[in-house]
């Protein structure tokens, strides 16, 4: 399933990132419960939509994520891999 934010920047919207109407979605859709669930991402806003939504976050240095990590100020940086891959691995014993 893919949910994404048809709306503007400027909309005013709840499931624009920051903001956690996504995942708050996603967990309805798959009856899973906030607590079950991880949002991976590059970026600042999404691990502030993972925050504000009881989401644990993680951050990948793909994409935006080498800038994201590298422009972290304090000690409230999530987990972070190399990529989705090396994520995974943490999550079937194959690395991490």
């Amino acid at each position: 399933r893919i949910f994404i934010c048809p709306h503007a920047p400027d909309d005013g919207c709840d499931c624009r990132k920051p903001k956690p109407g996504l995942l708050l979605q996603a967990a309805e859709y798959f009856a899973c419960g906030l607590q079950n669930m991880v949002f991976v991402g590059d970026k600042k806003s999404d691990v502030e939509a993972a925050n504000a939504a009881g989401v644990m976050p993680v951050l990948v240095r793909t994409g935006y994520g080498a800038t994201t990590v590298g422009e972290w100020q304090g000690s409230d940086r999530p987990p972070v891999f190399d990529d989705l891959a090396a994520y995974a691995g943490t999550l079937t014993g194959d690395g991490g």
